[in-house]
């Protein structure tokens, strides 16, 4: 992915795009829950496409309630539900899927992390060290959020945005965690 982008800045923004994010990684889209939904499913965000893709679900559930019951009405209706209730139960179950393994993998991730710490190495090297050696997705967000790092974002703000991409409990707490230890000052 680096080598189609370019330039590890031009991947990053390539990456926060795909997720609806803006440039600086923050929500793009002016309705949050949707856009929450996007980001949490982790999967290219294409507005025509997924519209498009709707309206065939919503007609072909719609056709499909008219050819079984013959109501004009009731296929009517089917079809505008579906055409609103697929994408959110799609991109639903999809981030549902992505947090429970993100939840699987975090342990693993900060075990490496802890190892890397008390080797010696400074928390954005244990980070991008997770980043690079652990599968997807745990790998994946942790080498977005080394990048982040590494071009110029805080320690504190790049973690607050890996909690906000994966809108995971557990990531949420690590976030918190790093974010309390940067105040702090104390021994990760």
């Amino acid at each position: 992915a680096k080598e189609r982008a370019g330039s590890v800045e031009q991947l990053i923004v390539q990456l926060r795009k795909e997720r609806a994010l803006n440039e600086d990684g923050e929500l793009s889209m002016s309705s949050r829950w949707f856009n929450r939904l996007v980001t949490r499913a982790a999967i290219p965000f294409e507005p025509g496409r997924w519209a498009m893709m709707s309206c065939l679900f919503a007609l072909v559930s719609g056709g499909v309630v008219y050819h079984l019951m013959g109501q004009v009405l009731f296929a009517l209706g089917t079809a505008v539900f579906m055409l609103f209730f697929a994408p959110y139960f799609v991109l639903s179950t999809l981030g549902k899927k992505r947090t429970a393994k993100l939840s699987l993998q975090l342990p693993d991730a900060l075990s490496v992390i802890v190892r890397s710490l008390e080797a010696g190495h400074p928390v954005p090297t244990a980070i991008a060290l997770v980043g690079s050696e652990m599968p997807d997705p745990i790998g994946t967000e942790f080498g977005m959020l080394a990048d982040e790092m590494t071009y110029g974002s805080s320690l504190n703000d790049a973690v607050r945005r890996l909690a906000e991409r994966t809108c995971s409990p557990d990531i949420d707490l690590f976030a918190a965690t790093i974010r309390l230890q940067q105040k702090t000052g104390g021994n990760l």
